[in-house]
Order: C-alpha cells, then structure tokens, then sequence
C-alpha cells in the first residue's frame, strides 16, 4: 500500500460537470489541493475534454499528483445510448486515461464505479442480500460489464509505476426525501461523503487494489436480513427509533421489504474514512 504523506496538492478530476465529480472538485479545493477539473460537457470552472482525446489529457495531466477519474456513461443511459458508445466511453476511455498518466508521469490514479454491478436485491420475501467486498459481481446491463472492464483494466495497468484506489460507491443520485432516507439506511450515501471517500483513496493507493464498497455506515447488521425481507419497518424501528419516529411524522411510510443492504467496513478501516450524513440528514429541512 502507497501511503502519500500528505494529500495530493495537483489533482485532476475527470467528469467533473456531474453530480459527484463536481462535488469532489469542490470539496478537494476546499482542502487546499489545486484542482483541474474537465468534462466533454460544459460547465463553470470546467475544463472541456473528452476522455477518448489523448493528447488533451496529457496537456492536463502533466504536472498532477493523483487523477480522480469520474467521467464515463452511467445507468440513466442504458437503453439511450448504443452498447458500443458505452463500451468506447467506459472502456477505451479509461485506456485513454491510463496512457495519458503514462505519457507524463502520473502515478496515482482514484477511479469512481460501482455498486451497481453486484446485481440487485433480494426478491420479495426472501432475506435481503448482505453485499460486502467479497460479494461477486452480477452484471446486468452494458453500464455494469463497462465498469467491471474498466476495473479489470486499472488493475492490470498497476504496477511499479502506477498505485490506484478502486471505489464502488452506492446510489447517490436525487430522488425524494423518504426514498433517498431509505436508500442511505441500507446501500446509498451523500455525495459530499463520497467525495471525502475519494480523497481519503486518494492517500491509500494500492499497486494491486481491490475495489471497496463506498455508502454510508449502515446501522443494520447481517442478522436483520432475513426479517428485512417481509418485515422491515418492524426492523427499522428497532435499529433506528428515532428515525422511525420522525416518518411517522411526517406521514412518510417505512417500506415494507429492503432488499439489499451494502457493507464499506473495509473502506472505513483502511482509508481511515467516516461518512457523517446518514439518513437522518434527509429530514433535517423539516425538523429545523
């Protein structure tokens, strides 16, 4: 394992007009690092690139201690856009990545997948499924077998003169309230946790890295998944009284089943990393 003394100062952050890369943008200039961020598509303070376009990459690379690689094609596109522009994307595009490192020198490499790919829930009634980091992957549509290849490609690309972390962050993305408080209860986190996520990686690089789960700590334990699966409003009153209490207020319902539930001990020991916005941080704009 690379232990970096400090944090990078020079950080690059591909994707960075996403939700996510932005936020990781924001929040590694807030701690001090210089930040380049770039995108193919346009935004404030964003630098225009494709990831496919080498000699653009090495121009912005150059000079960088770590590159926090987020830019690629996500679920929403599934069905939108052709297989093969995932594929080129996804795939060819992270090559890109890795051989512009290569030109200039960079040695650090922070790479932003998916828990997606480790398939889906339980089915109704059955116990909710424990996902961990020896969990297998299940890949389900051509953004889940994208992102397996691509970190299929990081980890053969590393060596003696490239470490990288490998991060498979849960769901992030807006939805309502209730929904995302449920969702950060059993498999989602904030994306200001994730990005923390990535930055604390970006000190753990590994020349042989094994991709961990990143989601907030949840307070559910492995012998709740079988009543998770017919009875999970009963669990989470149980585990999570208060906030129980606050749905009811709110008139919000507890879901009747949860039917995964995603486990990142292995990123919190190692990385030395603490997610602070849980489910309970959904409701505050209610309770303030």
């Amino acid at each position: 394992m690379s232990e970096l003394t400090r944090q990078p100062q020079r950080i690059v952050v591909t994707g960075a007009s996403g939700r996510l890369g932005k936020t990781i943008a924001t929040v590694a200039r807030r701690a001090g690092a210089q930040v380049v961020s770039c995108d193919r598509v346009p935004a404030p303070n964003v630098v225009t690139a494709d990831i496919r376009d080498l000699h653009r990459l090495a121009s912005l690379f150059d000079g960088a201690d770590c590159v926090i690689h987020c830019a690629g094609l996500h679920a929403p596109h599934v069905g939108v856009r052709p297989d093969a522009e995932f594929r080129d994307i996804n795939v060819e595009g992270t090559a890109t990545v890795l051989r512009a490192m290569r030109q200039v020198g960079v040695r650090s490499l922070v790479f932003t997948s998916t828990t997606a790919l480790l398939g889906g829930g339980a089915r109704a009634g059955e116990p909710a499924r424990w996902i961990d980091d020896v969990t297998q992957p299940r890949p389900r549509s051509i953004y889940h077998e994208t992102k397996i290849a691509a970190e299929h490609l990081i980890r053969s690309a590393c060596g003696v003169s490239l470490s990288a972390s490998i991060l498979r962050v849960g769901r992030c993305f807006e939805e309502p309230r209730d929904i995302m408080a449920i969702h950060r209860l059993s498999r989602g986190i904030d994306p200001r946790d994730a990005a923390m996520a990535h930055l604390r990686a970006a000190r753990f690089t590994q020349r042989d890295p094994e991709p961990l789960i990143v989601s907030y700590s949840t307070p559910l334990q492995r012998s709740d998944c079988g009543g998770l699966g017919h009875q999970a409003a009963r669990v989470i009153r149980n585990r999570c009284p208060v906030l129980a209490r606050r749905f009811d207020m709110l008139g919000w319902s507890l879901p009747k089943t949860i039917d995964r539930v995603y486990d990142n001990s292995t990123a919190r020991s190692r990385w030395g990393w603490t997610p602070k916005l849980g489910p309970e941080t959904m409701l505050e704009p209610q309770f303030r």
